[in-house]
C-alpha cells in the first residue's frame, strides 16, 4: 500500500491562488460611511472650545456635540446624502457680520471625509 506525503507548500500555494482570484473585492477596502469635520476658530486660526455643533438633514437632527480644545468636532460613520451643519458659539462668541452659524450646502458621497469651518469673534469679557 502507497501512502501519500503531505504537502503542506502546494496547499499553502493553493489556497494563495484561490484567495487572489476569488476574493479580490475583499482585499479593498470599502468605506460605507464618511466624516464630517466641524471646526470652529478666531480671525487667528485659533481653536475655539465649547461650541455646540449640529449634523441635520432636512428638519431632523442626525447628530450634536461640542468642540474640543482645538476647536473641532468630527461625525463619523454619516452616510451619503445632502446635510446641513449649525453651530451654538460658546459665551462671548460670536459670528461675524452677514455671516451665518449654518451651511445647509453640504453634499456627502460614500467614503468621503469633509470640512466645515466657522470663523468666530469675541464678543464680549470674561465675567
Amino acid at each position: 500500500m502507497m501512502t501519500r506525503k503531505p504537502r503542506p507548500f502546494l496547499a499553502a500555494l493553493s489556497m494563495v491562488a484561490l484567495l487572489a482570484a476569488g476574493c479580490a473585492e475583499i482585499v479593498k477596502p470599502q468605506y460605507r460611511f464618511s466624516e464630517v469635520r466641524v471646526r470652529t476658530t478666531d480671525q487667528w486660526e485659533v481653536g475655539i472650545e465649547g461650541s455646540t455643533v449640529v449634523l441635520y438633514t432636512g428638519s431632523r437632527e442626525m447628530g450634536r456635540g461640542v468642540t474640543n480644545v482645538l476647536g473641532e468636532y468630527v461625525f463619523r460613520e454619516v452616510a451619503s446624502g445632502s446635510y446641513g451643519v449649525g453651530i451654538n458659539p460658546p459665551r462671548n462668541y460670536g459670528v461675524g457680520a452677514g455671516q451665518v452659524a449654518y451651511v445647509d450646502t453640504l453634499h456627502i458621497e460614500q467614503g468621503s471625509r469633509r470640512e466645515v469651518s466657522f470663523i468666530l469673534y469675541y464678543t464680549g469679557n470674561n465675567k
